[in-house]
């Protein structure tokens, strides 16, 4: 969606508001305007360089807009992003996610072995730290890929992570099944049934309201 040697070819659409894909609690994001914002460039350091706990090797523990980073483009946000799973990188390992949208995915039903019920397709992220948005990555950005999907290790708002879920709502976040289900999962949700609600096809047992 983002070409530097032809930055305006699909500006038009990139910065197109969607409602569907907004919540209306969220608040505007470090250099949000009317729900378009500037995407912060990549600045060229690890993840593991901004991690609260750098083991982990898929946080990004700092703003992704603004600050010192320069800007990319301007994109409109979304406050619904993929489930990539919980147990890989989304940036070092973008085609090894357990959950149901990574590189190249093609997920069907049959392969959704954890039952439709019980496997978590998008879940909310606010914009705190950045925005997220639902026009594809955006090449050179900073977080390219989790602005598009997030990763379930934590449970929602429990830190300083831009690849987590999160919201203003109190309490908890938004989720949407792969029935097309809702759920409203607290931060207080248990992580071992998060994680397995994060995996298509991990063989746990999940109870049935978490």
């Amino acid at each position: 969606m983002f070409d530097a040697e032809g930055g305006d070819v699909h500006r038009e659409v990139r910065e197109t508001l969607l409602a569907a894909f907004r919540c209306p609690s969220d608040l505007p994001g470090p250099t949000e305007q009317a729900g378009v914002f500037e995407v912060g460039h990549d600045d060229g350091h690890d993840e593991h360089d901004h991690a609260e706990e750098p083991e982990d090797g898929h946080h990004l523990g700092h703003p992704v807009d603004g600050g010192e980073l320069s800007t990319v483009c301007r994109a409109a946000k979304s406050n619904y992003v993929g489930v990539f799973g919980w147990s890989r990188s989304i940036e070092h390992q973008p085609a090894a996610g357990d959950g149901l949208f990574f590189r190249n995915s093609r997920i069907s039903f049959r392969h959704i072995t954890d039952g439709a019920s019980k496997t978590l397709m998008l879940g909310e992220r606010g914009s705190r730290l950045g925005g997220s948005v639902w026009s594809g990555v955006i090449h050179d950005a900073e977080a390219a890929r989790a602005r598009i999907v997030g990763v379930g290790d934590h449970a929602p708002n429990a830190g300083d992570h831009f690849d987590d879920f999160s919201s203003r709502h109190p309490g908890g976040s938004v989720f949407l099944r792969a029935d097309t289900s809702t759920l409203f999962l607290t931060d207080a949700v248990d992580e071992d049934v998060l994680h397995s609600l994060c995996t298509r096809a991990g063989g746990e047992a999940v109870p049935g309201e978490p």
